[in-house]
């Protein structure tokens, strides 16, 4: 009988074939996701994914997340008072991976309602009340909105109120004395604003006498200094106008001047050179002045024996040439009398006849 002996070989792996084994196949490999991007940005305390990119089964996927929360306020074209009724545009910057932006409004920096949504950078806006407007914008994608942006503020005025607190101090001067006209702003007064201060006498017409506009918000208070010459009741009628929305009603103030007391006039001792041979004209302002600015007579007391006659008229003193060519020093000596009659202290005047 015969047997059949079978051999078996028993192929013990390597120690090469035993780690390659144990590693996982290339397909499973594929199955492991590898982040290549990963960004993230905080802003406000809020943490976004922004972007990166997967590779999956040989494919590659790009995620995009929503974009940064814009760092710059909404911009605006000019100052920020707007008057009513006329339009203003808000604008804003864009945002890197935005396609699109949503604008917010509120009047008190809270409770903000969305008022436009789209790829434009801009809005325009027309109001009828006046007030504050805040703004703020989003920066959005297909994944969604940043957060709210810092706010702008726009203030729309109207016409504004009547000036407060129309004032003359002191009361009740006499002619010649300087007194103080001054106001306080008027509500809902804006930069530009312009203060007009009209002035008429018992009743008469009305003149423009001094404007004054605002330059800052900062400011409390107007005023002007005047002072009057002819007595009588003095009216101040003082009115506030806004650019471009109009102008408050007025305020008036009155201020009574009453006469100056009457003081005597004054005589000016001086010496005088003239030609000795030549008829001379002096202003008899030269001589003597009133302090009511009326009018004034030359009362000659003395004067030299040598010296010719003068004419006086109203205005000028005339020393005439007779023939005789006198050369020296010659006195005379004067006063002046106004319309009152007070009278002014002597005075002397001295010729020089070169």
């Amino acid at each position: 009988m015969k047997y059949l002996t079978l051999s078996l070989l028993l192929a013990l792996p390597t120690p090469n074939a035993l780690a390659t084994n144990l590693l996982p196949s290339d397909v499973d490999q594929q199955q492991i996701p590898v982040l290549n991007n990963d960004i993230r940005t905080v802003d406000n305390n809020v943490q976004s994914l922004h972007s990166y990119t997967q590779s999956q089964s040989g494919n590659t996927q790009s995620i995009v997340g929503a974009p940064a929360t814009p760092t710059a306020y909404p911009g605006l074209y000019g100052s920020s008072y707007k008057p009513v009724g006329l339009p203003y545009a808000i604008t804003y910057n864009s945002v890197s991976g935005a396609t699109y932006y949503e604008l917010y409004e509120s009047t008190t920096d809270s409770n903000y309602s969305q008022v436009q949504s789209g790829s434009q950078l801009s809005a325009s806006f027309t109001h009828y009340d006046y007030g504050y407007r805040y703004y703020k914008y989003k920066a959005c994608n297909s994944a969604g909105c940043s957060s709210l942006s810092p706010w702008r503020r726009v203030y729309v005025y109207t016409a504004p109120s009547n000036p407060n607190n129309l004032s003359v101090s002191p009361l009740d001067v006499s002619a010649g004395t300087s007194y103080n006209v001054s106001w306080t702003p008027s509500g809902g007064a804006v930069d530009g604003t312009v203060y007009s201060v009209y002035q008429s006498l018992n009743g008469g017409s009305e003149s423009l006498v001094a404007t004054r506009t605002r330059q800052h918000w900062s400011e409390t208070s107007y005023s002007f200094v005047t002072s009057q010459s002819t007595a009588g009741n003095y009216n101040y009628r003082v009115q506030a106008c806004s650019p471009s929305a109009g102008c408050s009603g007025s305020v008036s103030a009155i201020q009574t001047v009453t006469p100056a007391a009457n003081t005597a006039p004054t005589a000016i001792s001086q010496t005088i050179t003239v030609n000795k041979c030549k008829t001379t004209q002096f202003p008899w302002g030269q001589f003597a002045v009133d302090a009511e600015g009326g009018p004034l007579k030359i009362e000659i007391l003395e004067k030299d024996a040598r010296l010719f006659a003068f004419v006086i008229e109203d205005t000028l003193w005339t020393m005439p040439f007779f023939g005789k060519c006198l050369f020296g020093n010659h006195k005379f000596t004067f006063r002046a009398v106004d319309s009152e009659g007070l009278k002014s202290s002597i005075a002397t005047v001295t010729l020089n006849l070169q």
